[in-house]
C-alpha cells in the first residue's frame, strides 16, 4: 500500500468515526421537555395569596422593570410570581418564584449573586445551609445585599432543576441536566427568592423561615414538591 492510499484509509476511517459520532449525538440528544409530562405550572394559582397571618401588603408599589430586562425574562422565564406579603406584626416579606420549562444548555436561571449587583445592591458572600420546610429539610443558600440607603436585605433562595435541588453552582446544574438528557428529557428549573428588609439579619431569617413553613403548610402536596424539589443534587448518581 503506498504513502497515498494509507492516507485515503486513514481519511476514510476518521470520516466514518465522525459521522458515527455525529449520528450517536443526535440519537442521545434529549428532545423531550420534562414538563410536558408533568402538570403545567401556574405560580400564581399555585401559591395562596392569603395564608396564616400573612395578606398581601397594600403598600406594595407596582414593579418597573426596564424593558431589556423585561426581554431578557421573558426569554428564561415561562412564569413568575413577585409578591409582598404582611403579617400582623408588621413583617414584610418579599418573594420571587421565576420558572422556565426549558433549562438546556446555555439558558440558566439567574441567581440573587448576579442579579443583585446587576441592580446596583452589592452582596455578601453566600453561605449554604439547611432549613425546616415543615415537610422537608431544604438546602438553601443565604446571603445579605447592602441597599443604597444604608438597610440590609437578607435573602433566602434555592435552584431547583427537575426534581432536584441543585444549589451548588453551574457544576450541580450540569450534572443534573446530563443526568436527566441520559433518559432523554430537557429538565425545567425555577428560582425560588424570598427577602425582607432590616438590620438584624438573624432575626430576619428567623421570620423569613416561619413564612416559609407557614406557606408550604397551605400548599398541595404536589405544589409542595414542585416548588421545593424531592431530591438534592448530590443524590443525582446514587438512584
Amino acid at each position: 500500500m503506498t504513502h497515498i492510499d494509507r492516507r485515503l484509509v486513514v481519511t476514510a476511517g476518521l470520516a466514518t468515526l465522525m459521522a458515527g459520532a455525529a449520528g450517536a449525538a443526535r440519537h442521545f440528544t434529549p428532545r423531550t421537555y420534562l414538563a410536558d409530562t408533568r402538570p403545567p405550572v401556574k405560580l400564581d394559582e399555585m401559591v395562596p395569596a392569603q395564608f396564616g397571618e400573612w395578606r398581601p401588603d397594600p403598600k406594595q408599589a407596582p414593579l418597573v422593570i426596564d424593558p431589556s430586562q423585561l426581554e431578557l425574562a421573558n426569554k428564561l422565564y415561562q412564569e413568575t410570581l413577585n409578591r409582598t406579603y404582611v403579617d400582623n406584626a408588621g413583617h414584610r416579606m418579599m418573594l420571587t418564584i421565576a420558572y422556565g420549562r426549558d433549562q438546556s444548555e446555555g439558558v440558566q436561571l439567574h441567581t440573587p449573586e448576579f442579579c443583585y449587583p446587576a441592580s446596583g445592591i452589592p452582596v455578601g458572600p453566600a453561605t449554604h445551609q439547611t432549613i425546616s420546610l415543615g415537610f422537608k429539610q431544604q438546602p438553601v443558600v443565604r446571603l445579605v445585599g447592602r441597599r443604597s440607603n444604608g438597610l440590609l436585605e437578607p435573602i433566602t433562595y434555592w435552584v431547583t432543576m427537575g426534581d432536584y435541588v441543585v444549589n451548588g453552582g453551574p457544576r450541580a446544574r450540569r450534572d443534573t441536566r446530563f443526568k436527566y438528557g441520559f433518559e432523554g428529557f430537557i429538565p425545567d428549573g425555577a428560582l425560588f427568592r424570598l427577602s425582607s428588609i432590616g438590620m438584624e439579619p438573624a432575626a430576619e431569617y428567623a421570620v423569613q423561615e416561619r413564612f416559609l413553613r407557614e406557606m408550604f403548610a397551605a400548599l398541595k402536596p404536589a405544589e409542595q414538591v414542585r416548588l421545593a424539589g424531592s431530591r438534592t443534587h448530590e443524590s443525582a448518581w446514587s438512584a
